[in-house]
């Protein structure tokens, strides 16, 4: 369990590098290595609470789209994150992300990684 948990916040790690590292123009990450733990602690903490709910709550929308709206909730859960770096006020850590276009983009690379990573550690839910 506890080795599961740790692997979530790597892979949550890895895509938040990557979603800054594909969209240096519309992304903007400040703080290094330790944005990239309090964004993993909190993209994990998002997706078992916060993620579960959104699904139920948009399940025509997800089944009408073919699923296409679960890029939607990422792009949900990503101006979360945004927010709760905002709210808490961490010294030197910031996340921004500029436009709609910026949070599409963002989440369907956020999904992608996450997606890809998932798959190459074998994590089973």
């Amino acid at each position: 369990m506890i080795r599961r948990i740790i692997v979530s916040l790597v892979i949550n790690g890895v895509c938040l590098y990557s979603v800054g590292q594909i969209l240096p123009e519309d992304v903007a990450i400040s703080g290094g290595l330790k944005f990239f733990i309090v964004g993993a602690i909190i993209i994990s903490f998002l997706n078992l609470l916060v993620k579960p709910l959104l699904k139920i709550i948009s399940f025509p929308l997800v089944f009408i789209t073919g699923g296409l709206f679960l890029i939607a909730i990422n792009a949900i859960i990503l101006w979360f994150l945004e927010y709760a770096i905002i709210i808490l006020d961490f010294n030197n850590v910031s996340f921004n992300v500029f436009g709609l276009k910026g949070y599409l983009y963002a989440a369907i690379i956020f999904g992608l990684v996450n997606w890809t990573s998932q798959w190459l550690f074998k994590l089973r839910r």
